[in-house]
């Protein structure tokens, strides 16, 4: 395990990460839990039905080896 900053921070850089992007969403929208939790269900319902951000630009079918 690595150094623990002053910050509780590891060090660990995908970690720091996951921490940057939860900041970022948290602050889009102002720093409210309820709309966070409203944010985050969205982008999940968005993963589940593969649409908005997830959704496919195009589907490559590989033909089969001879």
């Amino acid at each position: 395990m690595g150094q623990v900053s002053d910050t509780g921070e590891r060090g660990d850089p995908l970690i720091d990460e996951i921490r940057a992007i939860r900041k970022a969403m948290s602050a889009q929208v102002g720093d409210d839990l309820e709309q966070l939790g409203a944010y985050v269900r969205k982008v999940g319902e968005e993963y589940r039905n593969k649409t908005g951000r997830f959704a496919s630009r195009q589907t490559v079918t590989v033909p089969p080896e001879p």
